[in-house]
């Protein structure tokens, strides 16, 4: 059963949101019929200390081979499409930034941003902005994304990774909910809402996790 929200949608604005009939302890999640978001009720939200305590325990480092091989599913695209001597920003790189280590082995020049471990923003905008696991802690998708897309050059690119929902029957069951700092999941359909609704340009996407936009120029 699926009940009407009186909530509307975090990235569209819309109040086509219908409630789900799945709860997870005590987290609520809304479907956006428009843009294909799936949100957690804001009274869930996780505070501050809870998602950096919850960011410390990840296996993140260059000597996880397997790590390192879940990021190449972004970076061989990236590698494709830039090549070389570029800038890039990683906006929430974590406490260990593996993906710049391993964007730098590619000759691309990288900044990081953090809100928890490295939270001065770098000034100006790049080449590239790559934020890997990110979007699905964004509280507000809307305002995140435009904060986000502010540090992409004209004409440069946007590369992310959040694994992507594709069924609500499968939704209960899937291994990403479980995570109480995830927060917002998104559907190919989002991010192809994403793409016309911020004026993007999909130019590379596995549709299950990574997206590459490019953000057009003046």
């Amino acid at each position: 059963m699926i009940e009407i929200s009186p909530m509307t949608c975090r990235l569209c604005s819309s109040a086509e949101v219908v409630k789900l009939d799945f709860v997870l302890g005590p987290r609520q999640f809304f479907l956006c019929n428009i843009c294909r978001l799936i949100m957690t009720d804001e009274g869930s939200f996780p505070g501050q200390e809870e998602e950096k305590q919850r960011y410390l325990l990840h296996k993140n480092d260059p000597g996880n081979d397997g790590y390192v091989r879940f990021l190449s599913q972004l970076t061989d695209p990236l590698q494709a499409l830039l090549g070389f001597h570029h800038t890039c920003l990683d906006y929430g790189c974590g406490p260990v930034p593996v993906l710049a280590g391993m964007l730098e082995n590619m000759g691309i020049n990288c900044r990081l941003y953090d809100p928890y471990f490295f939270p001065e923003m770098p000034e100006g905008t790049f080449d590239l902005v790559v934020s890997t696991e990110c979007f699905e802690h964004f509280f507000y998708p809307a305002s995140d994304i435009t904060k986000v897309l502010s540090k992409v050059k004209n004409n440069g690119m946007l590369g992310t990774m959040t694994e992507l929902w594709d069924s609500i029957d499968k939704f209960g069951n899937w291994h990403y909910i479980r995570d109480k700092t995830h927060v917002s999941f998104f559907h190919m359909d989002t991010m192809e809402w994403i793409s016309e609704n911020f004026g993007l340009s999909l130019i590379y996407t596995d549709r299950k996790r990574v997206v590459i936009w490019q953000k057009p120029g003046q």
